[in-house]
């Protein structure tokens, strides 16, 4: 009877091995990309920030806006110490929030949350907060 009973559990857990290893492996290239896309950021490349992010963040601001925000929000927390992921949060198969605890120079314990949308395979910034 015990057999029986553990059948279906290494059955259920069998099943639920495949899908969570490729989330997890989603996550993983979703957060590279995201430290990535914010590397751009910390290094002052907001031109190739605004680029790689997606065409409707592209649309709902200018480049030279986007330089000025992101400056002008990035500007007072100064250069970035350290930056940790806190939580990888999917909102179906193509959209992801990530968000990291990071120190800066004038704001430590700060919170980055990067929404990342998939396009025709690759991850995309479509949106980001710092508070």
């Amino acid at each position: 009877m015990r057999l029986l009973f553990l059948l279906p559990l290494v059955i259920l857990v069998a099943l639920r091995g495949g899908p969570v290893r490729a989330q997890d492996q989603d996550s993983d290239v979703a957060v590279a990309f995201g430290e990535s896309w914010l590397q751009l950021i910390d290094t002052g490349d907001y031109a190739n920030s605004w680029k790689q992010a997606s065409p409707s963040f592209r649309a709902s601001v200018a480049e030279a806006n986007w330089e000025q925000q992101i400056k002008a929000a990035r500007g007072a927390f100064g250069l970035v110490k350290s930056r940790n992921l806190k939580s990888v949060t999917h909102n179906g198969a193509d959209y992801t929030v990530v968000r990291f605890v990071s120190n800066f120079e004038n704001k430590p314990k700060a919170t980055e949350m990067l929404s990342l949308v998939r396009l025709d395979g690759q991850w995309r910034a479509d949106g980001y907060l710092i508070r």
